[in-house]
């Protein structure tokens, strides 16, 4: 698979900004969740009660905007993301986590560079992150801010995994 660029991802968001909520955007929800209902199971589920509803919807829209911008730039189409694969990809990104966690979801800059360190789709992520912690600040509450970043991120792991087949 073939580096993402910001622009790239922009691009994305912008579409999907543009579009009509019930007749374009709620049927491409509808087509993610049923191409990739583990990913859109757990991006649901994430954050738990701890979420609340803004950073849910935060979170699902970021995330079906990382698919479509992953299925764009697959050379084929991707398969559906496992249990064993989504597993795998959150044990790796544990420590992390934990990290975030014990610290009341409380994130730095540098952290989230850290949390993008050799990624093969930095320049997308990089952009991704930007955007949430320059747009939606007002909807995302501090001490949750580096969970949904991470959650984020293990997404786009499960997902570029699966676009590099």
């Amino acid at each position: 698979m073939t580096p993402i660029s910001a622009e790239d991802l922009l691009a994305v968001l912008e579409h999907l900004e543009t579009m009509d909520p019930e007749q374009e955007l709620e049927p491409l929800i509808d087509r993610f969740a049923e191409e990739q209902p583990l990913l859109a199971a757990y991006l649901d589920d994430w954050g738990g009660e701890d979420f609340n509803d803004d950073e849910h919807e935060v979170l699902l829209f970021f995330g079906v905007a990382l698919w479509h911008c992953v299925e764009k730039h697959s050379e084929g189409p991707l398969d559906e993301i496992t249990d064993d694969t989504l597993e795998r990809i959150q044990e790796e990104n544990e420590e992390l986590l934990e990290k975030i966690s014990s610290e009341q979801g409380e994130i730095s800059g540098l952290e989230v560079r850290g949390l993008l360190q050799n990624h093969p789709q930095f320049a997308m992520l990089n952009e991704l992150f930007n955007v949430i912690i320059e747009e939606e600040s007002e909807n995302i509450r501090p001490k949750n801010l580096g969970e949904l970043l991470l959650f984020l991120k293990i997404a786009a792991d499960a997902l570029v995994e699966e676009a590099a087949g």
